[in-house]
């Protein structure tokens, strides 16, 4: 009670909250680009900003879609241009980094459509961090990065393409994989975790060996080391002061919204909070090999680098608030060495994180809440 006492007299009554306008009345507590404005209204979207519900949310701009293909046809995302078309999005072109050898027709109507032949590394994170180091100085109001096997999330998780490009347009970014029960982690938690190994039945690269060392990466340890290191490559070769403010934000902070999946949106503003310099350092982190611990670190940090730095008070707040923090548990039926959600916050009331239980998809081998 005192941490949401605390939230509901900050954000309705114009502290400085989330990007709230302390200087606006309190109406404008549900202004665009409000990560608190769910404090005066819904729970869910205080807890989920980036995975809410904007399917009612007004949409205008222009927009980039890149797409990191490797063999599924890419069809089915006209469907989702038309979509956006309908709500008032002008998708400007299409951009596939094609990293399997298919290349050419990649079963995409849209045009125009541009397709880049990659070397099969880095996975989509690769490809996205590549996009965003060459396309820096021409990028678009904003951009939606997503994978040809996007479709084949569960159907319960899976956001609609448009309510994700909705979700970027209210608060910066937007998460195409709905969360197992909150969009924030503890950042401490988080910096800390990291990932001993990893096979899954859709490695493309099973049984080849990185082109530098094994899976585990021979430089960073956690990812919060590997965070800051692409972090101040980016500030080494210039940075504005807003950019050196949102480092400062993103290796500090004590919660942090994160975004699993591979799909999601996100602002011309959020891609230049780092410098071209610092994405490129993300790819080149990337490129050693596809199956590679790197990988791991980077989709758990996509939201810390893109979306709008949640005010300190924000983030105190959850950290504060929250009535759990997802941590990994060994058992005799599931030994996984990681737990792919541990940090996760969540404010109670949630199966997936109640104690003992194990949520539908889990992986980890039971999720219980410390």
């Amino acid at each position: 009670m005192r941490c949401r006492a605390a939230l509901a007299l900050a954000a309705c009554r114009g502290a400085p909250v989330g990007w709230c306008d302390h200087r606006r009345p309190r109406r404008r507590c549900n202004a665009t680009a409000c990560w608190a404005d769910g404090v005066c209204g819904s729970a869910d979207s205080v807890w989920r900003p980036l995975s809410g519900d904007f399917s009612n949310a007004t949409l205008r701009g222009r927009v980039e879609i890149v797409v990191s293909h490797c063999s599924v046809p890419l069809a089915w995302l006209d469907g989702d241009i038309a979509a956006l078309a309908a709500r008032g999005v002008d998708v400007t072109r299409v951009s596939v980094y094609s990293k399997c050898g298919g290349g050419g027709d990649v079963g995409l109507k849209f045009e125009p459509a541009v397709v880049y032949d990659y070397d099969n590394v880095g996975r989509c994170d690769h490809s996205y961090a590549a996009h965003l180091a060459e396309a820096y100085d021409s990028l678009e109001d904003m951009t939606l990065f997503t994978k040809d096997s996007f479709r084949s999330q569960p159907r319960r998780r899976r956001r609609e393409l448009a309510d994700v490009v909705a979700g970027a347009a209210a608060h910066g970014f937007g998460c195409g994989v709905g969360s197992e029960a909150s969009d924030w982690y503890d950042g401490p938690t988080l910096r800390a975790w990291t990932i001993p190994k990893y096979r899954k039945a859709w490695d493309q690269n099973r049984g080849r060996r990185p082109r530098s060392g094994g899976f585990a990466s021979p430089q960073f340890r956690a990812l919060g080391a590997w965070l800051e290191s692409v972090v101040a490559v980016g500030l080494a070769h210039g940075a504005a002061p807003d950019q050196r403010a949102h480092a400062a934000s993103a290796l500090s902070r004590a919660a942090t919204p994160v975004c699993l999946g591979g799909t999601f949106a996100a602002t011309r503003a959020g891609a230049r909070s780092l410098g071209a310099e610092g994405w490129r350092a993300v790819a080149r982190s990337l490129d050693r090999g596809d199956n590679i611990q790197e990988g791991h670190f980077a989709e758990r940090a996509w939201a810390t680098l893109l979306a709008p730095d949640p005010a300190p008070a924000l983030a105190a707040w959850v950290a504060c608030a929250h009535r759990g923090v997802v941590v990994a548990r060994k058992s005799k039926r599931h030994r996984q060495p990681y737990c792919p959600f541990a940090g996760m916050l969540h404010a109670g009331g949630l199966g997936a994180c109640d104690p003992g239980r194990t949520p539908p998809n889990a992986t980890c081998g039971g999720l219980k809440a410390r």
